[in-house]
């Protein structure tokens, strides 16, 4: 591994005895070298020649022809990689086919060592390159189920790069089976959630949608693409496009709540009605993170609507913040002109858009969480978060009573809220301390405010301070904050509650999750829309429309407090709480 390089006998006696370097090291590694010419000897190789030693270090120089597998396997890789680029797709394929066999031997096995290690992950790297190589030439020569053998490959070797799973879907799709590719796409979004708690990337989302709305309604598969068609994928792989990743997730988010968007009711046939032209109004904030719980919501939307209906949708993304942007008079100037049907809006962006409803009286206006009350073609609609809460408050409380009254301690809980004074955070903390104090009256709520949505060190250390008070459960209502709540809950040991999607992944210490559902709340307008009920007012969307609710009941919580909890979700449904 380092021929041509003069390697010192320190560095050598380092490698072999570590720590247990023998009194005599100096004799011993003459003769363990004085062992190495001898075997390179029965090699046909001059071991004086080759193995020499000067200055205090030996240096192996082998002869010109010598082959090394390990040089041979980097080799061929490199000039398949170049053959692929070049479209020489026989000789790509020969080369990667040489680089993978040489790279599947096992180094040195039953050895150890950084170096040892190092140079695995080196054979392991190029392993994974032949792999890709041997996918991409595959699926270029209109190979697919090949190409989808060895994306398989990838994606088993390299579960975290997404990028073998975006082929692996391209390569299913291409071979005629959509309903593959979606499952691969799933697979990897259930990996990323448990493992590292986030999403796919927009690219992936973006080959998903592609995917998902190129499958026939009737489930049968298009006929494999062309060559050509392969060819275009190819060179769409090699020339990827930029998206900055906020703006690449909202737009995604966007086209998954509008894929809901139109479209044909029992009243309607698909064949003869024209589409109706629908435009979602989404919030760009260049200074946020993604909200992944939104947007998996969305994707989720995506994957249910796009097979019961279609619609002709655009998607205006603009700047929330500063109604005088050119994003904004852009987004505006569209919905004035595109003959929309149905224009739904979310965020600040509600704010500009309601003069332009005045304006337009023939266009139906859905915005969410807040808007104007008076106009006949407007709708807002508000989610009943405080009743999520109180679902969530209300199961803490029992867990709260039964862990406390083994304990003999007070009955204290945590709350903490985002921005104080923002109506849905003031919704979740005031029904999770009305229902932790419906199921333990005495139960001491102790609630306090990050003023942050994004950074998670000032939830984590409110949520320490409430916890040294004696907090025994943690609910954060503060976006991405939250997740610093919860760590906290982690390390000290206590419950914690999750807010916007289902958490439990985070670990047994969740005892449940509160959800907002997106997904159901832009199906109910469109469905609302198409079926002309979609009047003018405030509705309220909870727990009858699966617009709310909460999620992933942790294993520790019992049977009984389940059952209590469920029937307080029926009695919520149709009756009042009391």
């Amino acid at each position: 591994m380092q021929r041509g390089r003069p390697v010192p006998r320190d560095e050598l006696a380092e490698l072999l005895w570590a720590d247990d370097l023998p009194a005599t090291w100096e004799k011993a590694l003459r003769v363990l070298m004085t062992k190495l010419r001898a075997l390179l000897e029965e090699c046909g190789i001059d071991g004086s020649t080759a193995l020499r030693s000067a200055f205090g270090c030996y240096e192996l120089r082998l002869p010109a022809d010598t082959w090394i597998d390990i040089d041979a396997a980097g080799e061929a890789i490199e000039v398949a990689e170049a053959e692929l680029v070049a479209g020489n797709l026989g000789a790509a394929r020969s080369q990667a086919t040489t680089a993978a066999v040489l790279a599947r031997r096992a180094f040195l096995p039953g050895e150890e060592g950084p170096w040892v290690e190092a140079t695995r992950r080196d054979l392991r790297d190029v392993l994974v390159r032949s792999l890709e190589c041997l996918r991409d030439a595959s699926f270029d020569a209109g190979e697919f189920a090949e190409a989808s053998r060895y994306a398989a490959e990838v994606t088993e070797l390299e579960p975290f790069r997404e990028s073998g799973y975006r082929r692996l879907m391209q390569s299913h799709a291409a071979a005629g089976n959509p309903a593959e590719a979606l499952r691969v796409y799933e697979r990897c979004r259930r990996f990323l959630a448990a493992e590292l708690g986030t999403y796919p990337s927009s690219e992936t989302e973006a080959e998903y949608l592609e995917i998902l709305r190129a499958e026939p309604a009737g489930g049968t598969p298009d006929a494999p693409p062309t060559r050509g068609r392969a060819s275009e994928r190819s060179a769409t792989r090699r020339r990827p496009r930029r998206v900055s990743p906020m703006a690449a997730t909202i737009v995604l988010a966007a086209a998954a709540a509008v894929s809901l968007g139109l479209v044909v009711g029992p009243q309607r046939n698909p064949a003869d009605a024209a589409p109706i032209r629908v435009a979602l109004a989404v919030p760009r904030d260049p200074d946020a993170l993604p909200h992944d719980a939104v947007v998996a919501s969305l994707m989720d939307a995506l994957h249910r609507a796009e097979r019961e209906f279609g619609a002709r949708v655009e998607i205006l993304v603009a700047n929330e913040y500063d109604p005088r942007a050119p994003s904004v008079q852009r987004m505006l100037e569209r919905v004035r002109s595109g003959s929309f049907g149905l224009v739904l809006a979310f965020g600040g962006l509600v704010d500009p858009l309601v003069p332009l409803a005045r304006q337009l009286p023939s266009t139906r206006f859905a915005f969410f969480d807040r808007g104007p009350n008076e106009l006949p073609n407007a709708t807002t609609f508000a989610f009943a978060d405080e009743d999520a809460g109180y679902l969530a408050g209300y199961l803490s409380g029992l867990v709260e009573a039964s862990n406390a009254s083994r304990l003999n301690k007070r009955h204290i809980v945590s709350v903490i809220g985002g921005v104080r004074g923002v109506p849905a955070v003031e919704a979740l903390i005031g029904g999770f301390a009305k229902g932790v104090r419906k199921a333990l009256p005495d139960a001491t709520v102790l609630r306090s405010y990050s003023q942050e949505f994004v950074k998670t060190s000032p939830c984590e250390a409110i949520a320490n301070r409430q916890i040294d008070a004696g907090a025994d459960i943690v609910f954060a209502a503060a976006g991405r904050c939250s997740l610093g709540a919860l760590s906290a809950a982690s390390i000290r040991r206590i419950w914690a509650v999750g807010v916007d999607a289902d958490q439990s992944y985070l670990g047994d210490h969740v005892l449940v999750s509160t959800v907002k559902r997106y997904d159901q709340a832009v199906f109910y307008v469109v469905r609302s829309f198409v079926h002309g009920t979609l009047h003018g007012g405030t509705v309220r969307l909870g727990l009858r429309e699966e617009a709310i609710g909460i999620v992933g009941i942790g294993p520790s919580v019992t049977e009984q407090i389940r059952r209590r909890t469920a029937l307080l979700v029926l009695k919520m449904k149709g009756h009042s709480r009391e």
